[in-house]
């Protein structure tokens, strides 16, 4: 039975992750990492809940693209910052600060307003919360390469991180829609996950600091900082990144382009069943697990050339999209669907990854922080997914959703060819955790 248990622990907690979560500072920053996730889906749930019972669908429309907007011309000032200042500084003050804007949110909603009142004030707070997730963004997915000494332990951190992000995402998203129906109550979940993500991150600042474990310190305003023109100059160095950094953008602007809104306008156009639609997105969502699992296997156990195993990966799920855009058929849409998650989920651990173990060797070498500038570009691209809605929503209200998802992939295509043909990329290797 324990070796049974112990087999079954290996498949679904891979080493690195267990690797990973042994260090005290990473195994905290992980589960604010789970609470912090949580509360930005908790968030967005509850946003487009509340904005589409008290707007019209045009000024819904509108809420939803204002409310994810801000973030976009922040995250490379973002970046900057988080370098150097120090990440953990920027984490510290802008869970504060998300959590202050959870507690206006709860205020709010402890009294009865009107209509046009609710739709005022989750505008606001949208905004607000977006603008901060500019700067938090950034330092959240640096802090990890300040808290390891290792390119392995980023490496296996990064694995940790993704497999626990999309946790939290669920969570978040299914807690959420418990509570559509309770204003008041979703409003305390939120402010309350809030909170305990900031005493989590103070935990792992405190643990930090009584751990030094970079013998590299933050360049704090100091001459050794070089600023967002350093950053960029970095990323124009880094052949890899170059290649991979416009692919996972447009990747995740063709698949959410694909899952998120073309599933709903192909079942309208098609006239498919409408729980086609919840189960097309529950697919998408276990072959992004299963394909995160996998990359993780195939970083851990050293296969050859996986940078392009990732990017091949993205090339092979742009053509099922194609085909799932064209289909008039909703089982193979929904085949479509686990095989786009399953396909694009390895770029996490992988593509991801390589950036962050780049990120820790630049740091090594240069002898300072350079994570949130060269990871703010990816956080960039990444914060475009919604671009892929509108370009889909535009095709359906001119030709077909089809058109658009057909258009996304064919970009895609285009970009993982010319990333699989670049030797840098077939040369790009990352630590594995074979002894």
């Amino acid at each position: 039975m324990r070796r049974a248990a112990l087999a079954l622990l290996g498949v679904f907690v891979p080493s690195g992750v267990r690797s990973a979560l042994r260090i005290s500072r990473i195994r905290w920053f992980l589960a604010g990492l789970a609470t912090d996730q949580f509360a930005d889906t908790f968030w967005l749930v509850t946003l487009g809940w509340v904005a589409g019972q008290n707007a019209s669908p045009a000024l819904y429309g509108a809420i939803m693209t204002v409310g994810t907007l801000p973030a976009m011309g922040l995250f490379l000032p973002g970046g900057s910052t988080s370098d150097r200042v120090g990440a953990g500084t920027v984490l510290l003050a802008t869970s504060l600060a998300r959590a202050g804007l959870a507690a206006v949110w709860l205020l709010f909603s402890m009294h009865s307003w009107s209509s046009g009142a609710i739709v005022v004030a989750v505008t606001i707070v949208a905004i607000l919360y977006d603008t901060s997730i500019g700067y938090h963004a950034p330092a959240r997915e640096s802090y990890v390469t300040v808290l390891t000494s290792t390119e392995q332990q980023v490496a296996d951190a990064n694995d940790a991180e993704r497999l626990i992000a999309r946790l939290g995402q669920t969570l978040g998203a299914v807690s959420a829609g418990f509570f559509v129906g309770s204003h008041l109550g979703g409003a305390f979940v939120f402010f309350a996950i809030t909170v305990v993500t900031w005493l989590i991150f103070v935990r792992v600042r405190r643990i930090a600091q009584r751990e030094p474990q970079v013998a590299i310190p933050v360049s704090s305003a100091s001459a050794n900082y070089g600023g967002m023109k350093e950053g960029i100059n970095l990323l124009r160095a880094e052949p890899v990144l170059l290649r991979t950094y416009p692919l996972q953008s447009l990747t995740s602007m063709a698949g959410g382009g694909t899952v998120t809104v073309g599933g709903v306008l192909l079942v309208h156009e098609h006239g498919w069943a409408g729980a086609t639609y919840g189960l097309a997105m529950g697919l998408f969502v276990l072959g992004i697990f299963i394909g995160t699992r996998t990359g993780i296997a195939i970083r851990e156990n050293a296969v050859a050339r996986p940078v392009s195993i990732a990017v091949s990966g993205s090339l092979l799920a742009a053509i099922v999209e194609v085909a799932a855009a064209l289909t008039p058929n909703s089982t193979v849409y929904l085949i479509g669907c686990l095989l786009i998650g399953l396909l694009t989920g390895p770029m996490g651990p992988i593509l991801t990854g390589y950036a962050k173990v780049r990120a820790k060797s630049l740091e090594h070498e240069h002898g300072k922080v350079v994570a949130g500038r060269l990871l703010a570009p990816l956080n960039l691209g990444l914060s475009l997914e919604p671009v892929g809605y509108l370009v889909v929503a535009v095709s359906a209200a001119t030709v077909s959703p089809g058109l658009g998802i057909v258009v996304l992939a064919a970009l895609t295509i285009v970009v993982a060819i010319a990333a699989l043909v670049s030797r840098a990329v077939q040369a790009a290797r990352l630590p594995s955790n074979l002894s």
